[in-house]
């Protein structure tokens, strides 16, 4: 009997194997270009890239970039589509990354140094006596603090007398120009004897500046640094620029419609941002006691800057004794970043817990506190 071989539509379908490590299809394809943002933004917010003109713009948005990374990959790895895992860690390690790991913090000892910065900018409620919400908070902190010392930026020369009086310590001022009426403050428990009290200006060009505050303890044989710092803000650099200036973002950006004005802005604050750093850094290390830096960066900590202070062992309050994002400022309702910090020097550490006090609405800023808890 002569065998018949079965035609090809007899036969049986073979399944056909999908590469799950493989995008397939149009709509694939453009999830994984949309996975690439979580990766260009990490490099542009941290590396010096473009001359770091993107640095601001891409660390405002970092956390948002990672976010909306994470929800795309884990929409995809759910459907098995496992070319989203690497773009998935890398944005959970990226969102991570600030986030402060002590929600307890340490207990106190009597050594311990309470320390706040705040940029209150010029705020009304302190020379208005019908408003006293920033009072009010400071004097609540200041009478459960031990020997506070607090960091002040943008504060009216008019208000120095009321936080004296009304929170009980003793502050010394410094103008941030020769004839201005805002500036930077340092206030401390009236147990701390100030010395070597001045202004130092950051760098060529700008007109903010650091004020150095030698304080001691006697009774407690305690001395440290202070400088009170204030990095130059994209407004500041503008007017330097010679930018015309409005008092709405939309009447500033119609007068200034050309995006070279901005990239030239965003370079120009990156370079004085770097030129200011080098030079708080320089006098750092020349100082022999320890030292505390504290106040406005008016930058992400995903910037570049704070590998300045990092790489000389300088100690973050927040990565220290901090516990989640921290965010000191909050725009636009959608905008949420961390550009207030304090550092200290490796003799000191950040103990009990490093806290961002968000009720606290007087500024568009909000106070930051912590602990310094070792002997000094």
């Amino acid at each position: 009997m002569q065998e018949t071989t079965p035609s090809l539509s007899t036969q049986p379908d073979v399944p056909r194997i999908q590469n799950k490590w493989a995008p397939q299809g149009l709509i694939e394809w453009c999830a994984l270009i949309c996975l690439q943002a979580g990766w260009l933004n990490g490099l542009l917010a941290t590396a010096n890239t473009f001359y770091g003109v993107m640095t601001f713009p891409a660390g405002l948005v970092y956390l948002h970039v990672h976010f909306s990374t994470l929800f795309i990959g884990t929409i995809l790895m759910t459907r098995r589509k496992w070319f989203a895992v690497p773009f998935v860690l890398l944005s959970v390690f990226c969102i991570l990354a600030d986030w402060g790991l002590h929600p307890f913090g340490h207990s106190t000892q009597k050594s311990d140094v309470a320390i706040m910065s705040w940029n209150i900018q010029g705020l009304d409620t302190l020379t208005n006596p019908k408003d006293t919400c920033a009072t009010d908070f400071l004097k609540s902190w200041t009478d459960d603090a031990q020997r506070p010392i607090l960091l002040f930026q943008e504060v009216p020369k008019s208000a120095v007398k009321t936080i004296e009086q009304s929170v009980n310590v003793q502050c010394t001022w410094t103008s941030y120009f020769n004839h201005s009426k805002i500036g930077l403050l340092v206030c401390a428990d009236p147990s701390w004897i100030f010395r070597f009290e001045n202004h130092r200006s950051l760098e060529t060009g700008t007109s903010y500046g650091f004020q150095q505050v030698e304080v001691s303890n006697p009774t407690r044989k305690q001395r440290f640094n202070i400088l009170n710092v204030h990095m130059p803000s994209l407004a500041l650099i503008a007017r330097q620029q010679g930018m015309s200036m409005r008092s709405t973002i939309e009447g500033t950006l119609k007068a200034n419609p050309s995006p070279k004005h901005y990239l030239k802005l965003l370079r120009r604050q990156h370079e004085a941002h770097q030129e200011s750093m080098e030079s708080i850094v320089d006098l750092i290390k020349k100082l022999k006691d320890p030292t505390v830096v504290g106040g406005d960066f008016n930058m992400p900590p995903t910037a570049s800057i704070h590998d300045y202070l990092l790489d000389i062992d300088m100690q973050d309050a927040h990565t220290q004794a901090g516990w989640g994002w921290d965010f000191t400022t909050r725009r636009f309702g959608v905008l949420f970043n961390r550009i207030d910090f304090i550092y200290a020097s490796q003799q000191m550490t950040w103990g009990y817990q490093t806290t961002v006090h968000t009720e606290i609405t007087c500024s568009d800023h909000f106070p930051v506190t912590g602990m310094l808890s070792t002997e000094l």
